[in-house]
Parts: structure tokens; sequence; C-alpha cells
């Protein structure tokens, strides 16, 4: 292969990686439901991360009652959470979505 092509291959393989993990993404989020997302408030997490104290799920001090907590689909761990602030100064948590429910 010629010297001179080997840039633009290079070039031409990243942007198909780039693409393949855009669309990857955009397809993980389709399944979230409307009433628990807006924009791109829900995303995965470590499930290592949520905890519970008998009333609500935790994920990073954001409570979730238990009411909120539904299966995921891919069963992984994820949270919505919206950015407006609470009376407490912690962001709302509106959904959670946990592989295995607790």
């Amino acid at each position: 292969m010629t010297e001179i092509y080997k840039p633009l291959i290079t070039l031409i393989g990243a942007g198909l990686v780039a693409l393949v993990l855009w669309a990857s993404q955009a397809a993980a989020h389709d399944w979230y439901p409307k009433e628990c997302c807006e924009e791109s408030h829900c995303h995965p997490v470590d499930c290592n991360e949520i905890t519970g104290d008998g009333a609500d799920m935790i994920w990073r001090g954001t409570h979730f009652p238990k009411e909120w907590v539904k299966a995921a689909p891919d069963g992984g761990c994820h949270v919505c959470i919206i950015p407006s602030i609470n009376a407490d100064g912690k962001p709302v948590g509106r959904c959670m979505f946990l592989g295995m429910i607790f």
C-alpha cells in the first residue's frame, strides 16, 4: 500500500468507529420512557453505586422512591435525573432502572 493512503485509511477507520459508537448510544437511549427522561437525562450507572434505605433507592445521594424503580430491559442499572435542584440542594431523581429489582 502506498504511504500516501495510510493517513486517509486511518482517518476513515476512526470515523467509522465514532459513527458506530454514536449510533449505539442513541439506540440505547431510545427505550427510556418519556415520563422519566426529558432530553438526555437518563444514563447507565454502575450498579454497585446504588444502595437502599428501606424506603428509597439511592444513587450518589439522589433518592428514588421505590415506586419510581423499574426493571431495566438491558439488565443494567440506569438513572434519570432532572438537573433542577430540590429543597435540599440536590438534583431531582425521576426514575431508576435496575437489572435486578432489589
